[in-house]
């Protein structure tokens, strides 16, 4: 499971955040009585628990505070068109501008993530090809993960613009890559034990107690991460495949194993 943020949450911060979320929400039930009509160009009312599951530190917690309380300022309100869009929808000065400021964090979270992924070096089984995975490709999946992305494309209606803005939210958090990595162990811990089983304990209890880091390093160093990890009739020459991926002695006698390069596949 994601490990929990490392912010250190007290009675004083947990009521700072959610007054300032309470202020936020009240301005915009405000603004919709007021004028009925501009309700779909408004943000959504924000919850205290989204806004506090994205903390994972203290600059965390000031940028998402002080973020909800520039909405608060006079003419923050104000309706500007997105020229960006076909259609040039209205949103809030507001909206627009915090979007811009998320765009910026969550391309700057890519590119770091991009430099480290495609400088590690692939292997096959544990053994290494000479490749980076830069040099071979990234893969369709990565490559549109980390592209860089925009705040706003030609085709959005203000229904797209609120959806847009969450996912930028989420991303642009200190420890979003963070919680992503666990969960891809989660994952691939639970595709080992539908696969194998109880043969599969032994990889299993040693990816539990390794740090994620050297989890991360040997997952993405792997070209076909995966591929190894459903059975087939060759079942347990894969399995001692998978072990030697995870730095692992081999259960019996694999010596006869041989991999056809790039692709992953293994010979008699």
């Amino acid at each position: 499971m994601p490990r929990k943020s490392n912010f250190n949450w007290n009675e004083d911060n947990k009521k700072q955040l959610k007054q300032v979320v309470r202020d936020f929400n009240k301005k915009i039930t405000r603004l919709k009585k007021s004028n009925p009509s501009i309700k779909y160009s408004l943000p959504d009312k924000v919850k205290y628990s989204e806004i506090k599951s994205i903390v994972a530190n203290k600059q965390d917690f000031n940028k998402n505070v002080k973020r909800l309380e520039r909405f608060l300022k006079p003419n923050a309100e104000k309706l500007v068109r997105v020229k960006e869009t076909r259609g040039n929808i209205e949103i809030t000065k507001w909206q627009y501008q915090e979007m811009n400021k998320l765009v910026k964090d969550v391309n700057k979270n890519r590119q770091e993530r991009w430099n480290k992924l495609s400088s590690m070096e692939l292997k096959v089984g544990g053994q290494p090809l000479n490749y980076t995975r830069g040099q071979i490709g990234m893969g369709s999946q990565l490559e549109n993960e980390l592209r860089p992305t925009t705040a706003f494309s030609s085709s959005m209606v203000n229904y797209d613009v609120k959806r847009k803005y969450k996912s930028l939210l989420l991303q642009s958090g200190s420890d979003y890559y963070r919680k992503r990595d666990y969960i891809l162990r989660d994952n691939y811990i639970k595709t080992l034990k539908e696969e194998y089983g109880n043969d599969s304990k032994d990889i299993v209890r040693k990816l539990k107690e390794m740090p994620i880091d050297d989890f991360l390093d040997t997952f993405y160093e792997e070209d076909h991460p995966f591929e190894f990890i459903y059975k087939t009739e060759k079942y347990k020459e894969y399995l001692n495949v998978v072990r030697r991926t995870w730095g692992m002695k081999p259960v019996e006698d694999s010596d006869t194993i041989k991999y056809d390069g790039i692709k992953g596949k293994t010979k008699k």
